[in-house]
């Protein structure tokens, strides 16, 4: 029985089709062939194309406005899109986010100076998905000498109650450490 590479759906992205006599030859048809290159693949989809396109536009948009921007702010807007001139930045935080609104009015007229046509600007804050890796606590250590002062302190505290919880804290510092 003769079974043509072509009919194999794992094959279809090889660029060489071969005819094999067993099924069993079949089974090692992706591994005998060489595989088209992904970007070849890719640019031969039009959906792809429009993406590929439709993101450089995005980028050299960005990169226009990031122009117009002082340069701290440049590096906060990390994306922007154009809709009917309606601009829309994404910053890294609330805070640019509030820096870019009151800068908004200053924004718009130098872009439509530079012939970029905007009505409105939109600032909206980017969500990282990715988790901030937490912060251990820092433990403070009482001194020696911290502790002497605050006992010192407890001795002259008319105050019962506050005077044995100083002397509670001066121990902490009297304690040896390891």
């Amino acid at each position: 029985m003769r079974i043509t590479c072509k009919s194999d759906p794992m094959c279809a992205v090889y660029s060489s089709h071969t005819v094999y006599s067993s099924p069993r030859d079949k089974l090692w048809c992706s591994m005998a062939v060489r595989p088209i290159p992904l970007s070849r693949v890719l640019t031969r989809s039009k959906v792809v194309k429009d993406l590929l396109s439709q993101a450089q536009q995005h980028r050299t948009l960005l990169t226009d406005i990031q122009k117009h921007l002082p340069p701290p702010m440049g590096n906060h807007c990390h994306s922007a899109l154009m809709q009917n001139r309606h601009l829309l930045l994404f910053v890294d935080s609330s805070a640019w986010a509030s820096k870019f609104r009151y800068f908004s009015r200053n924004l718009k007229n130098q872009l439509r100076k530079a012939g970029i046509p905007v009505s409105k600007l939109s600032i909206r804050v980017m969500v990282n998905d990715t988790p901030q890796p937490s912060k251990r606590p820092v433990y403070r250590k009482l001194s020696q000498e911290n502790a002497v002062l605050i006992d010192q302190i407890a001795e002259t505290i008319g105050d019962k109650d506050l005077s044995a919880a100083l002397k509670r804290l001066g121990r902490h510092g009297l304690k040896p450490r390891p």
